[in-house]
């Protein structure tokens, strides 16, 4: 069910595993990238460091333990995709409109008012919805035709000075990545 009208935007699209890969990626790259990117360059350092020392237990050591946990979250992130019960992949419904942004599945329903929400962002693959300590609503663009782009940048572009905080950022233009 697709409906566009000048203050309303619903849609329904399927998530599969790839649009739960690429949206958990890119928000938990926003969230905790940075931090697991500081930690990756303080073990590449103390790694040269401990060659230029002459440590190679040490350098050999830590690339062990940087290596290692590499592969724990590649893999644990794996296991988490297809662990996804059933319902993960049924019909999802999201309404965009003048009361906020609306998600409902046969497992759950969420909803966010515009003040509650501190950005509305149109990322490469998926519109995000979310606000202060909550988890995002994320809209996977894979499904979406260009009609439907459109009028939901119509419908966000109408109702961006409804986010709740006053430096929100609201784009959309697509983010790289």
């Amino acid at each position: 069910m697709q409906i566009h009208t000048e203050d309303r935007v619903v849609l329904t699209v399927m998530r599969d595993r790839d649009d739960y890969r690429k949206v958990g990626t890119m928000l938990s790259f926003g969230v905790w990238g940075r931090w697991q990117s500081l930690a990756f360059s303080f073990l590449v350092f103390a790694m040269l460091t401990s060659l230029l020392a002459e440590q190679i237990v040490g350098a050999i050591t830590l690339g062990v333990v940087g290596l290692g946990a590499l592969v724990l979250f590649l893999t644990g992130a794996a296991r988490a995709l297809r662990a996804l019960p059933d319902w993960a992949f049924a019909p999802t419904t999201f309404t965009v409109s003048a009361e906020g942004v609306q998600m409902e599945s046969p497992a759950a329903r969420r909803a966010a008012s515009w003040a509650s929400l501190q950005y509305a962002r149109k990322l490469s693959v998926a519109y995000v919805f979310a606000g202060p300590g909550q988890t995002p609503i994320a809209l996977p663009r894979r499904q979406l035709t260009t009609e439907d782009e459109a009028a939901l940048d119509a419908v966000l572009d109408r109702y961006r000075d409804r986010l709740g905080d006053p430096s929100a950022v609201f784009s959309t233009t697509p983010a790289a990545g």
